[in-house]
C-alpha cells in the first residue's frame, strides 16, 4: 500500500518541490508539509479503493447491469458533492480515483494494484492542473480538518499492515506461508517444477522419502534423481509430453525408479499436473513410494477381511470360501456349513466379565482349530457364533467331526488359572443337498442351531427330517399369525389363582388362545415363540394388556370383586423404552389402579439385559405395578440378581411341582425355592397343579397361592362371571370337570 501511496502522490510532491524550489516566497517547511499531506492524502484514496472492493463485488454479482450501473453512478455521484461543497481538493482525488477503480474493475474483470496505480497516474496527471491553480484555504479550522483527515488516513495504513483482509481472512505473507505449511505436512511427497524438471520447491514428506532432512537443495533437478537412463528419459517424456497441451492444465501419471541420497533405489508412483500460471508454465508432482502404499492396502485388506479378536476370517470371507473353485462346492463336492453357538455365553459376560468372555472365545477358537480336519475354513460369523466349512466330507464324516467337537468341549476349559466348562451347539446343513449358497445354508444351519440350543445345548441336529418340518410349520404359522391379528381369531382366556389359607380367588391370569380355522386350536407354546421371531409379539402383547385391562374394568363396573389381574409380558415388550409409559397410560384409559394389576416376566427375560430390566422394573414398582417372576427354576438367574429385582410374587414352574409327593429330588428343589422366595419376602405361588398329593406338599411347605387344573382351568369370560358371582371358596376339583 505504501507504493501504491507515493506513487499515486508522485505528480503532487512533483509539483511541490518544483515550485519550492523556484518561488522564494515558500518556505521549506511548508513544502514538506505539503508533501506529507499528500502522501498522506494518497494513502487515505488507497484505502478507499480497498473499502470499495466489497460493494464491487456485490455489484459485479448483480443479474441487473442498469441497476448496478445506477446505484454505483449515485453512490461515486454523492462522494464527489460532499467533496466539492467542503472544497477538499485531496477528498476530490480521493473520490475520483476510488471510482476509477470501480469502473475498471466492473467492466474488466478484477484488476491488480499494479493496473490500478497506472489508472491513478493517468488521472492525477490529468489533474495536475488543479494543484497549480488551487488556493489555500484561509480558513485555519478547515485547514485543520484537512490535516486531521490526512493524519487519519495514516492510522488506517498502520492499522491495515497489522489487520488480515477482511475478504479472505488473511494477509498475503500468511496466506504464502499457510499454503507452505499445508503442503509440508501433506503425507504424500511433492514437487513444484518446471517443465524440464528443474525443482522449485519441495516439501518434508518428498525429503524424507529421499532419505533427507532439509529441502533436497542440493538436487537441482527431478531427474537428476533417477537411477538410469531409462527412468530418466520417461520422467522427461511425461513432462513433454505435459507441456504440450499445458493450456489444457493436463495430467499424467508414471511408475519409475528414484534414487535416494543414500543410494538406495525406491520405486515411486508419480502424478502430474500442469498449468500455466501468467507466462510460464509450472508441474506439480505427487509422489508416493509403492512399498507403503502395498503395506498400507495389506493392513487395510486385512482389517476388512479379518476379525481383531480372534485372528479368524470374518462373515466377509465366508462367501469367498464357497465361491472358491477349489473347494468343490460350484462341482456339487459334498461338504457341510457347520453353525458353532457357545451355550450360555451372554451370562458368561455378564457374571465373569466381557474381559473373561473374550478371553473364553479365543481360546475356544484354538481349540477347535486343533479339532477340526486340517485346511478347515473357521471363520468368526457374528459374537460367540463361528462357522466350520468341512469340504469333502459326507454325512458320516460330519457326524464324526459333530461328536469330536462336543467331545472335546467335555473338558474344562483353563483361563488364568481358572477352570470353566463350556458347551457347544452346533447346526449343520449339509452341501449340496441343502443348498449351495451361502445365505441359503446359513438359514438352515441357524435353523438347526435353534433345535439344538431348544434340546438344552451341548448337541447338534442336521437340517433335515424334524428340523425342516418345524421351519415350514413355522413359516405357515407366521403367515396365518399375521392374519390372524386382523381377523381378530385371537382371544383371552383367564385362570383364577387361589390362596390356599382362604381358598378364595385372589386373582386372574390372563393367558392368549388362537383359534385358526386353517390350523384349529394352536398352542401358545407354538405361536408365542413364532410371534417373538417375526416381531409380530409387540403388536400382540399391547392387544393383550388392552383386552385384559378392559375386561378388568367391565368386572369392576359389574360389582365384581376379581382381585388382581397378571398379565405375561415378553422380553422384547421390557425392552421397549417407553414401556412403563405406555402400562400408566393403559391403566389411565382403564381406570385400573396399579394395585389391580400384575405383570408377570419370565426369568429368562430379566437376564436377558439386567441393566434394562432392573431399570423399567423400577419404574413401575415405582408407580405401584405388582411384578411376579414366572417359570421360575428353568432359567440361569444369579441370587445375586435376583435380590436386586423389585419383585412381589415367584411362580414356580411346573415341571417342578409334576413330581411333588412322589420324587424326592424335586420335593427338595421345590422346597429350597419356596424358603428362598420368602428369604427374599416373595409370596410364592405354584404353577400347575393338578393331583391332591402335590396340593398336600404345598400347604406343608408353606406355599401361599396356586393356579392349576385341581382348581379350574383356564377359562372363558362367561365362566369367570358366574364364579365371581358365586363368591365362595374353591374346592378341590369342584369346578375342574368346567
Amino acid at each position: 500500500m505504501m507504493v501504491s501511496s507515493i506513487l499515486l502522490a508522485w505528480p503532487a510532491l512533483t509539483w511541490l518541490a518544483i515550485t519550492g524550489l523556484t518561488d522564494p516566497s515558500i518556505e521549506l517547511g511548508v513544502t514538506l508539509y505539503g508533501a506529507l499531506q499528500a502522501l498522506m492524502v494518497s494513502v487515505a484514496a488507497v484505502a478507499t479503493m480497498r473499502v470499495v472492493v466489497a460493494p464491487c463485488l456485490w455489484f459485479r454479482r448483480c443479474r441487473h447491469p442498469q441497476r448496478r450501473q445506477m446505484v454505483l453512478g449515485i453512490l461515486f455521484a454523492s462522494i464527489l458533492a460532499l467533496s466539492a461543497a467542503a472544497d477538499l481538493s485531496g477528498w476530490l482525488l480521493l473520490a475520483m480515483a476510488a471510482a476509477v477503480f470501480a469502473f475498471f474493475y466492473l467492466t474488466r474483470g478484477r484488476r491488480t494494484e499494479r493496473d490500478l496505480v497506472l489508472f491513478g497516474l493517468v488521472l492525477l496527471i490529468a489533474c495536475g492542473l488543479f494543484f497549480v491553480v488551487a488556493e489555500r484555504v484561509a480558513d485555519p479550522y478547515l485547514q485543520l480538518g484537512g490535516d486531521s483527515l490526512a493524519l487519519a488516513g495514516l492510522l488506517f495504513l498502520l492499522r491495515l499492515l497489522g489487520r488480515e483482509d477482511a475478504a479472505t481472512g488473511s494477509s498475503f505473507v500468511s496466506k504464502v506461508e499457510g499454503l507452505k505449511h499445508l503442503i509440508d505436512v501433506v503425507p504424500v511427497g511433492v514437487v513444484v517444477m518446471e517443465t524440464d524438471s528443474r525443482i522449485r520447491y519441495t516439501n518434508r514428506q518428498f525429503a524424507s522419502m529421499m532419505g533427507s532432512t532439509d529441502r533436497l537443495e542440493a538436487v537441482e533437478r527431478l531427474s537428476d534423481l533417477a537411477p538410469d537412463v531409462v527412468s530418466r528419459e520417461v520422467l522427461l517424456n511425461v513432462l513433454a509430453n505435459l507441456t504440450e497441451s499445458v493450456d489444457l492444465e493436463s495430467t499424467g501419471t508414471t511408475a519409475i525408479s528414484l534414487r535416494r541420497l543414500d543410494g538406495v533405489d525406491v520405486t515411486a508412483e508419480i502424478a502430474f499436473g500442469c498449468a500455466r500460471v501468467g507466462d510460464r508454465a509450472a508441474v506439480i508432482a505427487i509422489v508416493r513410494d509403492t512399498l507403503e502404499l502395498s503395506q498400507q492396502d495389506y493392513l487395510l485388506h486385512m482389517m476388512a477381511t479379518t476379525d481383531d479378536l480372534t485372528g479368524l476370517p470374518n462373515r466377509m470371507q465366508l462367501s469367498l470360501i464357497l465361491d472358491d473353485p477349489s473347494s468343490g462346492v460350484a462341482r456339487g463336492v459334498p461338504g457341510a456349513l457347520v453353525l458353532i453357538d457357545l451355550d450360555r455365553f451372554r451370562q458368561v459376560n455378564e457374571t465373569l466379565g466381557h474381559e473373561f468372555g473374550d478371553l473364553l472365545l479365543v481360546t475356544v477358537c484354538a481349540r477347535l482349530i486343533e479339532i477340526l480336519p486340517a485346511d478347515t475354513p473357521l471363520v468368526r460369523f457374528s459374537g460367540d457364533v463361528l462357522v466350520a466349512v468341512l469340504l469333502g466330507a459326507d454325512r458320516g464324516a460330519v457326524v464324526a467331526s459333530a461328536d469330536r467337537i462336543l467331545r472335546a468341549f467335555a473338558e474344562p476349559i483353563l483361563i488364568n488359572e481358572w477352570e470353566h466348562s463350556q458347551s457347544l451347539s452346533l447346526g449343520i446343513a449339509l452341501i449340496p443337498s441343502d443348498g449351495q449358497d451361502v445365505s441359503q445354508l446359513v438359514r438352515k444351519a441357524d435353523l438347526a442351531l435353534g433345535w439344538a440350543k431348544s434340546s438344552g445345548g451341548n448337541a447338534y441336529a442336521f437340517y433335515d427330517g424334524p428340523v425342516a418340518e418345524r421351519a415350514q410349520r413355522r413359516h405357515r404359522l407366521q403367515n396365518l399369525l399375521r392374519q390372524a391379528l386382523a381377523e381378530r381369531e385371537l382371544h383371552l382366556h383367564y385362570q383364577p389363582r387361589v390362596d390356599l389359607l382362604t381358598r378364595r380367588i385372589s386373582g386372574w391370569e390372563a393367558l392368549l388362545r388362537w383359534d385358526s380355522p386353517q390350523e384349529g386350536a394352536v398352542s401358545p407354546g407354538e405361536f408365542i415363540p413364532v410371534a417373538e421371531k417375526c416381531g409380530l409379539i409387540l403388536e400382540i402383547g399391547d392387544w393383550v394388556l388392552q383386552e385384559a385391562m378392559s375386561q378388568y374394568a367391565r368386572w369392576i363396573g359389574m360389582g365384581l370383586n376379581p382381585g388382581t389381574m397378571a398379565v405375561n409380558v415378553s422380553p422384547r415388550q421390557l425392552r421397549r423404552p417407553d414401556f412403563a409409559r405406555r402400562i400408566a397410560a393403559l391403566m389411565e384409559r382403564y381406570g385400573v389402579a396399579a394395585d389391580q394389576l400384575e405383570l408377570e416376566i419370565t426369568e429368562t427375560a430379566l437376564m436377558e439385559d439386567v441393566p434394562v430390566a432392573t431399570r423399567v422394573l423400577n419404574e413401575l414398582s415405582g408407580m405401584g405395578v405388582s411384578l411376579s417372576v414366572d417359570d421360575f427354576g428353568t432359567g440361569y438367574s444369579s441370587l445375586g440378581y435376583l435380590r436386586s429385582f423389585p419383585l412381589d410374587r415367584l411362580k414356580i414352574d411346573r415341571t417342578f411341582v409334576t413330581q411333588l409327593g412322589s420324587d424326592r429330588h424335586h420335593e427338595a428343589i421345590a422346597q429350597a425355592i419356596i424358603v428362598l422366595a420368602h428369604s427374599l419376602g416373595l409370596t410364592v405361588v405354584a404353577e400347575g397343579v393338578e393331583t391332591e398329593l402335590q396340593l398336600r406338599y404345598l400347604v406343608l411347605n408353606d406355599c401361599e397361592e396356586v393356579q392349576g387344573f385341581l382348581f379350574s382351568r383356564p377359562l372363558p369370560v362367561a365362566e369367570c362371571e358366574r364364579i365371581l358371582r358365586d363368591d365362595r371358596p374353591l374346592g378341590v376339583r369342584g369346578i375342574a370337570g368346567i
